[in-house]
């Protein structure tokens, strides 16, 4: 099984004021090593503190199709994680195809969706410092209200 981690850490986790609430990590398992589902899982982990993402490995064309169909939006930060990419070769067409996640993003994801945007207008699965700081700004301005 292949652990990725994902959600807030992934992207801002050595910002100095950076304050994570949970741990998010994607697993990529072989089918039949984990039983109940076919495509995707996604249920709190074990200390209650942050999501654990099962994806069962397959085609990226399979796996995004499934996504755009059942997926919560938030899974497009699955996407913008360049060893995921990497996993299913997902290239930054593929990232385009996606498009409906981004634009159904709920407001405490909206980070996300800045993230995505960077890629697209930088052609690269890359941000800029700049871009970086504006999407971490978001998220701050997402939280302020919850406690941490």
């Amino acid at each position: 099984m292949v652990s990725i981690q994902t959600g807030s850490r992934a992207f801002f986790g050595d910002i100095p004021d950076f304050k994570p609430h949970d741990t998010d990590m994607v697993y990529i398992c072989e089918r039949g090593e984990m039983r109940g589902f076919l495509h995707k899982r996604f249920m709190k982990n074990a200390a209650g503190d942050g999501c654990d993402f099962f994806i069962i490995r397959d085609t990226k064309e399979n796996l995004m199709q499934w996504e755009l169909k059942h997926a919560q939006p938030m899974s497009l930060g699955h996407y913008l994680l360049p060893d995921f990419c990497r996993y299913f070769d997902i290239t930054m067409a593929d990232l385009e195809t996606l498009r409906p996640l981004r634009d159904r993003l709920d407001t405490m994801h909206q980070y996300v969706g800045l993230i995505y945007d960077a890629y697209i207008e930088n052609g690269s699965m890359t941000l800029t410092d700049e871009q970086r700081m504006a999407a971490y700004e978001e998220y701050k301005r997402e939280r302020k209200n919850i406690k941490q």
